[in-house]
């Protein structure tokens, strides 16, 4: 089996035992109501998750031990368990470069936000203009969201070990054994690769089908919506991944900004306060109503330019070139 092809398998691997490892962790995930979103399911997915990355971190660098001659130590630090640590391509090792490195977090959070922007105006003028809100709420929400188990899973847990697993793991894996592919090039490890993050969520369908409260059709459309959004996230960090020289960091971080803003809910303050009774309204709050109802179309279509026009210059590292 040439290496190619082996990398194909080691990445299959890593991103199928992932799923394994949540399954096997919740085989009477029937028993309880609410299925994956009980205390008592997410924990015991969390701790199976966690013996299979202290195992897979074992495991993945003595693969590549075996078949590449790679150091344990460097394998592990190009995983990008270090913050600080990137990737020099030319000479394959590891260095200690945390001024570039955490510039590089900061470029690609800049990017992030400029995508958000429309969402994030939409949730200041929330807190600023609905009467049960204020800053003081804002704050509380946010630490609300990250202190719970729930939020633990999705914005801690979920990202630190899928970004490890889906990006880290397996771009290392085919970046060490097919260097010198012309079949393995970028181009496919940016839109090829990150289907298996994609396929990885197919078991989602298999959990709307059982608790039966969607008809087959919606299920497959969900499905879909949700493979091609994880396709495309995937595609995303893995740019980052490889165009940062390795910074694990900054896809972690976005993968928690991402799931914490969610998909785009559409211009939710005017909505909200269009329905408020007439004595709870304010002048000031009408008046940023009507305008932000004008706006979000035209700034989410600005933002979304914006976006586009500095993906190039806010992903790329000053500290390296790209890997590949």
């Amino acid at each position: 089996m040439g290496m190619e092809r082996l990398s194909d398998v080691i990445g299959i691997y890593v991103s199928v035992s992932y799923v394994i490892a949540v399954y096997l962790a919740s085989k009477n995930v029937n028993d309880f109501k609410i299925r994956r979103n009980d205390p008592n399911v997410i924990k015991a997915r969390m701790k199976s998750v966690t013996l299979l990355t202290l195992l897979n971190l074992i495991m993945i660098p003595l693969v590549l031990k075996y078949l590449n001659g790679d150091d344990i130590k460097n394998t592990l630090l190009r995983f990008g368990l270090v913050p600080g640590f990137l990737n020099n391509p030319k000479t394959g090792l590891p260095e200690w470069i945390p001024r570039g490195y955490f510039k590089d977090v900061v470029s690609h959070m800049k990017l992030a936000a400029i995508l958000y922007t429309s969402p994030l105006i939409d949730s200041f003028l929330h807190y600023c203009f609905m009467p049960d809100k204020s800053w003081n709420d804002m704050f509380k929400d946010i630490i609300y969201e990250f202190s719970n188990i729930w939020g633990f899973r999705d914005y801690i847990f979920g990202p630190v070990t899928e970004e490890l697993f889906y990006t880290s793991m397996i771009l290392v894996c085919y970046l060490r054994l097919c260097h010198n592919s012309t079949i393995h090039d970028a181009n496919y490890l940016k839109f090829v690769v990150p289907n298996l993050f994609g396929f990885a969520h197919l078991h989602h369908a298999y959990e709307q089908y059982t608790l039966g409260m969607m008809n087959f059709i919606n299920i497959v459309f969900v499905t879909l919506l949700q493979m091609t959004y994880t396709w495309l996230f995937g595609s995303f960090t893995n740019h980052l991944f490889l165009n940062s020289a390795g910074n694990l960091l900054s896809c972690i971080l976005i993968h928690t900004f991402c799931n914490f803003m969610g998909l785009p809910q559409g211009n939710s303050f005017s909505k909200s306060y269009s329905i408020l009774p007439e004595g709870k309204k304010s002048r000031l709050g009408t008046m940023a109503s009507l305008i932000w109802r004008l706006l979000y179309l035209p700034t989410l279509i600005i933002t979304i330019v914006a976006f586009k026009n500095n993906f190039s210059s806010l992903t790329r590292s000053d500290s390296f070139p790209a890997l590949i």
